[in-house]
């Protein structure tokens, strides 16, 4: 089950500076049936059953079922975007095992779009119509077995840490929108 987090401030629309989603993405063909009956979940909780007679209870701020669509995901993660244009620092990121659908969440396909290329869309849309200007600047880093590469530099290679900061721990993908307006005082 990947996670994954979209980072602004306090403001209409967004409840809170931090918000954990959890996405469960379809079981594939060939996963055996009774991994299927291992969890349930509801709109902020998943239910891990741990054993026979435990079930372990995760709580977020929304918990995204097997049929949820890339529309569904980015509607609650739309709210950074205007934070961003409010000048403010905002960050969006996802992590999660190997295959548990990090890049389809953040990437999406060319017909059914992910998150990042939903969101900068999102960017120049509102921003389009506006008389002032904006600076963005975009970040976008895999952190995978304590090696990071940069995903926006063509045949970016990996550059290991030999102490990796605890803010980047997570293996995934870390993609941060800033907006210069805010910090040069205009």
């Amino acid at each position: 089950m990947p996670k994954f987090v979209a980072k602004g401030r306090d403001g209409a629309g967004f409840r809170g500076n931090i918000r954990v989603f959890c996405r469960v993405r379809p079981f594939h063909h060939e996963e055996d049936y009774q991994s299927r009956t291992l969890f349930t979940l509801d709109e902020n909780n998943v239910f891990l059953k741990v054993a026979e007679t435990k079930i372990k209870q995760y709580k977020f701020d929304k918990v995204f079922n097997q049929c949820s669509t890339q529309g569904d995901v980015f509607a609650e993660v739309e709210p950074v975007i205007k934070s961003a244009l409010d000048g403010y620092n905002v960050c969006i990121f996802a992590y999660g095992q190997t295959g548990s659908g990090k890049t389809y969440t953040m990437e999406g396909k060319p017909t059914d779009l992910g998150v990042i290329p939903r969101a900068i869309q999102a960017l120049f849309d509102r921003t389009s119509g506006s008389n002032r200007r904006f600076l963005f600047t975009f970040s976008m880093l895999e952190i995978y077995m304590g090696n990071l590469r940069d995903l926006l530099v063509p045949g970016s290679k990996t550059q290991g840490f030999k102490k990796v900061p605890s803010a980047l721990v997570f293996q995934g993908y870390l993609a941060v929108l800033h907006n210069q307006e805010n910090e040069q005082g205009h």
